[in-house]
């Protein structure tokens, strides 16, 4: 075997060492960002099969008749748009008094508010998993420090107000455009 030949062996070697040592790191970089827990929070349960939210009606015949009901006006600089907050769990913790909050507009289901709800987490990565979203093509980074969202992530708009070791707190589902005016 000749100088040549040996120089070219040991070049594809190295090339293989380097395309087996980037498989690897892939693969573990996947296992590690792979979410394999429990679901806290579906949110999806709240579309119908046609791709709308639910109704007023479709959302207490799910979840039952609300605690309390709180009728305002969400306005912009453009317009006001008449809401009916349906409140359910009382909670001394969240800043509603409830813990959830299912805001309707037009009788479609428009955000959900989860106050006072302590939700674990172990990476940053895996906090949509949890509400079963995912990060799309479209989506984006919103939020810094305590805060943190995405957009266009199976919902119009998903937001975490309040985070702190390890625990989330303060969640908002959106699912119309309603509140980007």
């Amino acid at each position: 075997m000749d100088e040549r030949e040996r120089s070219q062996k040991t070049s594809r070697r190295i090339t293989i060492m380097v395309v087996f040592t980037i498989l690897i790191f892939v693969i573990v970089n996947m296992v590690i960002n792979t979410y394999s827990g429990e679901i806290a929070f579906d949110s999806f349960q709240y579309y119908n099969e046609d791709g709308t939210t639910l109704t007023e009606e479709q959302l207490i015949e799910k979840l039952g008749q609300p605690d309390a009901i709180v009728i305002w006006n969400y306005t912009t600089d453009k317009m006001a748009y008449p809401v009916r907050s349906l409140l359910y769990e009382p909670n001394e913790k969240a800043l509603s008094g409830y813990t959830y909050t299912y805001e309707v507009n037009s009788n479609l289901l428009q955000r959900i508010r989860i106050e006072g709800v302590e939700y674990e987490y172990s990476r940053k990565n895996h906090i949509l998993a949890l509400f079963r979203l995912t990060r799309g093509p479209n989506s984006s980074l919103i939020g810094e420090g305590n805060a943190y969202g995405m957009t266009n992530c199976g919902v119009q708009n998903f937001l975490v107000t309040g985070m702190t070791n390890k625990v989330l707190t303060d969640i908002r589902i959106t699912y119309g455009t309603m509140y980007e005016d």
